[in-house]
């Protein structure tokens, strides 16, 4: 399976209520999940740096 672009969105109630975009070239289906794949979020606080911990949080699919 090939991936151009994954879409992670957060739902609540059924309905949207944020998003982070990637960049799905040359992943697979966990590896598209790190911070050199980050294009773009709806949250405006969201950085690379979130997705290995040095921005002082931590973001990740397998969690803590």
């Amino acid at each position: 399976m090939v991936y151009f672009q994954v879409k992670f969105v957060m739902y609540s109630g059924g309905e949207a209520k944020a998003f982070v975009l990637f960049d799905g070239t040359g992943t697979d289906k966990s590896s598209w999940f790190n911070k050199n794949k980050y294009l773009i979020s709806s949250w405006t606080d969201i950085n690379p740096a979130f997705f290995d911990g040095t921005g002082g949080r931590y973001f990740s699919m397998a969690g803590e």
